[in-house]
């Protein structure tokens, strides 16, 4: 248990340091915002925020999005890397997945072309 409550709280400085580099509001204007079938509450999430979440699952090595969903639970620098205001505001494995097969290989690469602020 001790080291469950080190995790919630630990800082990650490998994210602190990507984190401001990475666009947000460019790939957000040239990306619109898509809503995903979801059912209960919708969940609007913005294409940085889910596209932080793919980076995420690559740097840390997560191989399944039920994995990394379970870890935005309880890794508060996994949260704030991704910019989800909350524990109960994450988005699930099926609208990541659905994410994934929206963001094809063109879309990766109209990210990839943007110019990272320098750092």
């Amino acid at each position: 248990m001790n080291k469950d409550i080190k995790q919630r709280f630990d800082v990650d400085p490998i994210l602190e340091k990507i984190s401001p580099h990475i666009p947000d509001d460019e790939i957000d204007s040239l990306f619109p915002c898509r809503n995903f079938n979801t059912q209960g509450r919708v969940r609007a999430f913005k294409t940085s925020q889910l596209y932080r979440a793919h980076i995420l699952a690559m740097i840390k090595e997560i191989t399944s999005f039920n994995t990394l969903c379970a870890e935005f639970k309880s890794r508060r620098s996994f949260r704030d890397f991704c910019r989800f205001k909350n524990k109960r505001f994450t988005p699930t494995n099926r609208i990541l997945s659905e994410f994934r097969g929206y963001l094809k290989a063109p879309t990766l690469w109209g990210i990839r072309s943007i110019p990272y602020a320098s750092g």
